[in-house]
């Protein structure tokens, strides 16, 4: 149990550790005001941020992310 233990300890640390790393990556990267939307606090933006890519023009639109990442509604005609 106290290996156990200490590996726990040993990976809350590293988590915490990288959270204020990616934390500070994003204070660099996302654009002013970003992190201030309802939903969106580090994990998204940086999920976001990793999606929109070098090109974040590309995604004019809600739709234009949507089919990005594969979210947009697909066509249900029977015809």
């Amino acid at each position: 149990m106290a290996t156990v233990a200490r590996r726990h300890q040993a990976l809350t640390a590293e988590i915490t550790q990288l959270g204020t790393a990616l934390e500070t990556l994003l204070a660099h990267t996302a654009p002013a005001g970003f992190q201030t939307k309802t939903g969106v606090g580090t994990r998204v933006a940086a999920t976001l941020l990793v999606t929109a890519g070098d090109n974040p023009g590309r995604l004019r639109t809600e739709a234009s992310f949507a089919a990005l990442c594969g979210a947009s509604p697909a066509d249900a005609s029977p015809g």
